[in-house]
Formats: C-alpha cells, structure tokens, sequence
C-alpha cells in the first residue's frame, strides 16, 4: 500500500492522507501512462512532487475522475482534494511512499 503525504522541505510530515489505497483509482490502469506525472508513482519506491509537478498531477487525476463512478469516484476526489491542500506552499511536497 502506498502512503500519501504532504511533507515540509526536511521530509516532516504536516498531513497524511486516510485512504491510501485510492491512488490506484486514478493510477491503475495502463491510460496513465501517457501522462506527464501520474504514470511515475512508484508503487514500489518514493515518488515526491514539487509545487509546479504538483499541479499537473491534480490535473492528471481530475481528469481520470471522467472514468469513474459511485464509491470509487468519491475515494479518487477525496483524494485530489487532499492534493490540493498542498497547492501553493512554500517548500511543500507531496510524497508518496511505497512499500
């Protein structure tokens, strides 16, 4: 299982995601990997991105959110929405941690 933090410069965590299991929603299928971020999580290693990665990122996902519905929508907007409380702080980054 992947965890999903947002972290400070040092690597210190400030929030970690509950529903870790939800970027395989928006990454799990054999579409992403034409895109410029969401194809690079690592399931398996440490995937960060900065604050102008970040950005493409959420939109990679708000775009795959166009293939989804019930519960599984809502597990994969939960999650954006958690990307998104990193947007535009300073020195922040979003890491995803593998097994």
């Amino acid at each position: 299982m992947i965890a999903i933090e947002i972290q400070d410069e040092h690597g210190g965590r400030i929030e970690e995601f509950s529903d870790p299991g939800a970027i395989y929603l928006l990454a799990g299928s054999e579409a992403v990997r034409c895109t410029a971020c969401l194809r690079f999580i690592d399931p398996y290693g440490d995937t960060t991105f900065n604050q102008y990665q970040l950005s493409v990122l959420i939109d990679e996902c708000v775009e795959r959110l166009a293939h989804l519905e019930g519960a599984e929508r809502v597990r994969a907007e939960r999650l954006v929405s958690f990307l998104r409380q990193g947007v535009g702080r300073v020195h922040t980054y979003v890491k995803f941690i593998g097994d």
